[in-house]
């Protein structure tokens, strides 16, 4: 979680999304993050909850041993809650 709200963090401002490369056991590369900026429709990331502020986090994850993907928008208040950092 940290390694998201760090890279959301530095790249909010631009349009693009962060992409979490998985291994096998779920778990992310530690070099497998990495934030694509381009032009995206926000509308193929499915909402994980609702936001106050309309602000969301673009994650966009890769099981590449199975060859399986998903696009998850994270409400901004849930990347930034102290619990989920503990």
């Amino acid at each position: 979680m940290n390694k998201l709200v760090e890279l959301w963090e530095a790249n909010k401002h631009k349009q693009g999304y962060i992409k979490v490369y998985v291994k096998p056991d779920y778990t992310p590369y530690d070099c497998g993050f990495q934030f694509i900026e381009k032009r995206i429709r926000k509308s193929t990331f499915k909402p994980f909850g609702e936001s106050s502020t309309y602000t969301y986090a673009l994650v966009h994850f890769l099981w590449q041993a199975t060859n399986t993907q998903y696009k998850m928008a994270i409400p901004y208040e849930i990347i930034r809650c102290p619990e989920l950092e503990n």
